[in-house]
């Protein structure tokens, strides 16, 4: 006959009670862990960029010399929250006191830069920056775009096809 001591019965009892405990329960089985914290991803993702940002980011690297550089970035800053340009052309060249064909040279490099549509005066020369950057060569969309924006937003595709002389199919 062996002897048991107290130690190996309190430890038995309790491999018996886990044992119990975890094959006959109700379906929840509670287990130690260790708790560690998990590291926050968010913490590696860079941060959000504005739209000025990421503008001067894409003409600085698009090459400009100096002088057509400082005239950009005079233009990025003058574009509203929702990348329209707030001043005239001529305006900018007296402040920047550089002839207005270089300011337009330069606006409309910053024409083709992420997103589309961005340095425009207003909402025409957004869809019309866009479709040219999207390679559509027609005229019909151009045409729409420049004189029926209007009719377009009230969806009046009838009005637009008897001004523009074509068909309610081709407006759609």
């Amino acid at each position: 006959v062996k002897e048991v001591t107290i130690e190996e019965r309190v430890r038995s009892d309790t491999d018996w009670e886990n044992y119990i405990n975890e094959y006959n329960s109700t379906g929840r089985i509670y287990t130690e862990s260790e708790n560690t914290e998990a590291p926050n991803f968010e913490a590696f993702t860079s941060e959000k960029k504005t739209l000025e940002q990421h503008l001067k980011w894409q003409l600085m690297l698009s090459g400009l010399p100096n002088e057509k550089e400082s005239i950009g970035h005079m233009i990025i800053g003058n574009l509203n929250r929702d990348g329209y340009l707030c001043s005239d052309v001529e305006e900018l060249a007296l402040s920047a006191d550089a002839p207005i064909e270089t300011v337009q040279e330069v606006l409309d490099h910053l024409q083709t830069f992420d997103p589309p549509g961005v340095c425009a005066r207003n909402l025409c020369e957004t869809l019309l920056i866009q479709v040219k950057q999207l390679g559509i060569e027609n005229h019909i969309i151009k045409e729409i775009i420049t004189n029926h924006l209007k009719n377009l937003e009230n969806r009046n595709s009838k009005k637009i096809a008897k001004a523009l002389k074509i068909s309610v199919d081709d407006v759609r």
